[in-house]
């Protein structure tokens, strides 16, 4: 891609003015070749017939978009044998014929379309002032010649997924080069060793473990040598170690017992032996269960203290607002006696709401007016009437 000058071509074509216009800039050019020739018969003409229009893309200039208006010439040809008896003088280093790009603006299109594809490819041209789109970058990519595939003596074989679990292909890779040389649409015995067949130099091949490549391989290249990728020789040996651990299972919990004594109280001396070799995170979350269940119990015990506490006649309202505040479901849940039973039966009334009870079950024994002032401080609304109905259930169950 010729960027070095601001023509793409200065021997074949000669600026002559620009023209800036709010969007883009268009640059005026003619062809400045002595003559032409003809494509046919390849006669060199100096005979003008007339001129015409061409109007081209070109690269950018600092993100502008560039348009050229090229005056070209018709000439004649002087050749009598030939059958085309006017022709368009050729820029072939500036447009090909019949083309509305430059050459250098197709092959920026062929570097966006093979780096990035379609629709990312399009996206980036955007923001730098080119406008094209996702299929015409694919047509770019389809129109490229490929280059014959040279002499491969180490082969790779692999599949590839055209669409993720429904069709699959077979990727062809030089390994002395590191670079893919074709594409099989399957991945089926015939396919490749009708591939292999077409070239009988290859001497190893590097495949996948799949049956089908086993067979294709040894049907189209006998001569070749087949090993397994390093992939596939890495699984194989990470699958027979863990086949030898799997064997080996009591050994390695003797050894286990004997390099890492289990002390007295430890929370792994509860556990079963079903694992020989607990690792570090194991360990970790042994530790970190036993911490959440001494957590559980310490609740327990701090939440059936208050509930004994609240059992002895108070004429005064307790200062409970430093105390830990634990609602009647987990009341009932964590502390599992009778009590907590019988105030389950009280609370089950849908008219006194669950806050409504809490603040009750910390003062019932008070005296009302306490009980209704605190309870207007604390937000709620409501008369005696409740406090009446709380403390005659209370009194009717014996509790307290």
């Amino acid at each position: 891609m010729q960027v070095s000058t601001l023509s793409a071509d200065p021997e074949a074509i000669r600026i002559v003015s620009f023209i800036s216009n709010s969007d883009s800039i268009t640059v005026m050019a003619r062809t400045s070749q002595a003559f032409g020739i003809c494509p046919v018969c390849s006669t060199q003409s100096k005979s003008l017939h007339s001129n015409y229009l061409r109007q081209l893309s070109d690269l950018p200039w600092h993100g502008v978009a560039i348009r050229i208006h090229l005056n070209t010439r018709k000439f004649r040809c002087r050749n009598e044998l030939c059958r085309r008896k006017v022709f368009c003088e050729r820029c072939p280093k500036v447009v090909e014929s019949y083309g509305r790009k430059t050459i250098r603006l197709q092959e920026l299109f062929g570097i966006l379309a093979f780096a990035l594809g379609g629709a990312a490819g399009s996206k980036t041209a955007r923001e730098i002032g080119l406008q094209v789109s996702g299929e015409t970058l694919l047509r770019r990519i389809r129109r490229t010649s490929q280059a014959p595939v040279e002499e491969v003596k180490v082969l790779g074989v692999d599949d590839f997924a055209f669409r993720r679990g429904e069709r699959y292909g077979t990727i062809l890779v030089d390994l002395e080069k590191r670079k893919p040389i074709d594409l099989l649409p399957e991945r089926e015995a015939a396919t490749l060793a009708q591939w292999l067949k077409k070239h009988p130099e290859i001497q190893i091949i590097s495949r996948d473990r799949a049956g089908c490549y086993a067979v294709g391989s040894k049907a189209g290249a006998p001569q070749a040598v087949q090993v397994a990728d390093r992939f596939h020789l890495l699984k194989n040996l990470l699958d027979g170690f863990e086949r030898f651990l799997s064997r080996r299972h009591q050994v390695i919990a003797e050894v286990f017992q004997k390099v890492f004594p289990l002390t007295k109280g430890s929370p792994q001396e509860s556990l079963p032996n079903t694992n020989p070799l607990p690792g570090a995170a194991k360990l970790l979350a042994i530790e970190q269960q036993a911490a959440r269940t001494a957590a559980r119990e310490e609740h327990f015990r701090t939440v059936k203290e208050l509930h004994q506490g609240r059992s002895a006649d108070s004429r005064d309202c307790p200062p409970f607002e430093d105390e830990p505040q634990h609602g009647q479901k987990v009341f009932v849940s964590r502390v599992g006696t009778a009590a907590s039973t019988e105030l389950s039966e009280i609370f089950a009334d849908s008219s006194v709401s669950a806050l409504f009870t809490e603040t009750l079950d910390r003062g019932w024994k008070t005296k009302q007016p306490c009980l209704v002032e605190r309870n207007q401080s604390a937000g709620l609304s409501g008369s005696g009437s409740h406090p009446q109905a709380f403390s005659a259930k209370m009194e009717g169950s014996g509790r307290y």
